[in-house]
């Protein structure tokens, strides 16, 4: 008979944490990150059994997977000219979903939400 153990990090998302928009270190690109708690636990037959270290909180990419300790930030924020790229953040009126749209002034444009795929126009007006 074999009895398979080891150990295992087990990650869980922090509820009621915003992802934040950073600067990735592993594959350099802008993406958000997301706040996780990780425990090493004891595994028997690939089973989480006892937790054997305390909980640490890391963020990670939600883009590639890397992560990073949460008070090391690894990431950093997002260059300036990345705010000034004329887009802008909003939210999708039908599932509240976030997207970045770019902005045309005076000019309507034609949306799809990428997370319900409802269609919806958006326009700015010149102030």
């Amino acid at each position: 008979m074999f009895v398979l153990f080891g150990t295992r990090a087990v990650r869980r998302d922090i509820k009621d944490r915003i992802p934040e928009r950073l600067h990735c270190p592993h594959c350099g690109m802008i993406s958000d990150f997301r706040h996780q708690s990780v425990r090493q636990y004891f595994t028997l037959y690939f089973v989480p059994v006892v937790p054997i270290s305390r909980s640490s909180q890391v963020i990670t990419c939600n883009r590639c997977g890397g992560s990073c300790p949460a008070n090391h930030r690894g990431a950093s924020e997002p260059p300036s000219e990345y705010f000034e790229s004329g887009k802008t953040v909003m939210e999708c009126p039908s599932c509240s979903g976030k997207m970045r749209v770019p902005i045309k002034v005076d000019n309507a444009i034609r949306v799809t939400c990428p997370h319900c795929r409802d269609q919806f126009t958006i326009s700015v007006k010149k102030s």
